[in-house]
């Protein structure tokens, strides 16, 4: 699977937005905001969300005048991500309908 490069990107709400170059389904230079943010690989730079992997490219100039390093935001999502308990199953619907009583079947007129 080919990665697709994010550029301008910042994070909001646990996800990437910003320009994509390579998606499958949005023409290069389409802004978009991604699924879930699911894992980060500083080396690599590559962000995983539900979906895909993007490369990222150049942070967006506006959100990285507002954080000190906006690769910490990303480790610290992912961070939380692997960190956060697996919810558990729920037990399927239980049958409280109340016990009704069986419909006659119509008779016939005669």
């Amino acid at each position: 699977m080919t990665n697709v490069r994010i550029e301008n990107w910042s994070v909001f709400m646990g996800c990437l937005h910003g320009q994509v170059h390579g998606h499958p389904e949005h023409g290069d230079g389409k802004v978009v905001t991604t699924s879930r943010i699911t894992g980060f690989d500083p080396k690599a730079k590559t962000v995983t969300t539900i979906s895909r992997v993007y490369e990222l490219g150049k942070v967006d100039p506006i959100y990285s005048k507002n954080l000190a390093d906006p690769f910490q935001e990303l480790a610290e999502i992912a961070a939380a991500k692997k960190s956060a308990p697996k919810a558990e199953p729920k037990p399927g619907p239980v049958d409280v309908a109340p016990a009704s009583k069986p419909v006659p079947k119509p008779q016939p007129k005669s």
